[in-house]
């Protein structure tokens, strides 16, 4: 397993990077990046998956690979069928960061209640 060195005060404490994370954050990046895993959690969901993934890159993508695939084909199913496709892609992956944020969160509180 790996191992980093955080310092704590004027010595170097090693933990494992698997295991719960420290209580305080060492740092103003650490702290920055708990921020904003909170604020996404606490904004939900639909908040984050609309707003953050699939408004911004996913129906721009979308238009783009529809544009393209219509291009090549002249089809405007294949054209129609590239955007809902790379739209619902978006979709799917802006829920599976927000879970991945949701576990990192979870795992955040859990080990600073213990």
């Amino acid at each position: 397993m790996r191992t980093i060195a955080r310092a704590t005060g004027s010595r170097y404490t090693a933990y494992d990077l698997h295991s719960e994370s420290p209580s305080r954050p060492g740092s103003r990046v650490e702290l920055h990046r708990r921020a904003r895993t909170e604020a996404r959690v606490r904004h939900g969901r639909s908040a984050f998956v609309w707003n953050a993934r699939v408004l911004p890159m996913g129906i721009p993508l979308g238009l783009l690979a529809g544009y393209l695939a219509w291009r090549r084909s002249r089809s405007e199913a294949a054209a129609v069928g590239t955007f809902a496709g790379v739209v619902l892609g978006s979709y799917g992956l802006g829920v599976l960061e927000f879970e991945r944020y949701r576990r990192t969160y979870r795992a955040m509180h859990e080990g600073a209640r213990r």
